[in-house]
């Protein structure tokens, strides 16, 4: 059983730094605001990551790339992940009373303001992605049909 854990555990660890080395363009890295009224999902993290740290980005990502492919086409919903070490980002540690990595999802007022939420219980979730899927996709889904 552990062996087969240990080799899970490889290739979702080996898949993830795969994604982390694919080209980045300008236009990923400067992701366009969520659309009026749309959602932004981040994903705080530290500049050095364990590879928890990155099985949760992988999952995080997959999970809106296969459940939201529309909404993040037409830019309804945005995903960025994001460093709090890089100064520019460590803002977003006091904005948002960020602990360790968190999955932060944001409805974007059309008034300029903002409704937020935590996405809960992501580190014990990681060693079940079918359930951190879920729990993903329930909140992003609560927060496209909020209404603002």
């Amino acid at each position: 059983m552990q062996t087969i854990r240990a080799r899970v555990f490889f290739h979702l660890a080996a898949f993830a730094a795969f994604l982390l080395c694919l080209p980045i363009t300008a236009s990923s890295a400067r992701a366009a605001p969520a659309a009026e009224g749309g959602v932004v999902v981040y994903y705080f993290h530290g500049t050095l990551r364990c590879e928890t740290c990155l099985l949760i980005e992988t999952l995080a990502e997959g999970t809106l790339q296969a459940d939201f492919p529309e909404e993040l086409a037409n830019g309804r919903l945005v995903w960025r992940p994001l460093s709090v070490d890089l100064p520019e980002n460590a803002h977003f540690v006091k904005d948002f009373g960020l602990g360790a990595n968190e999955l932060v999802v944001i409805r974007q007022h059309k008034d300029g303001g903002a409704t937020w939420g935590k996405v809960p219980d992501i580190w014990n979730l990681a060693a079940n992605p079918g359930r951190f899927s879920q729990r993903l996709r329930e909140e992003v889904v609560r927060f496209l049909e909020m209404r603002i």
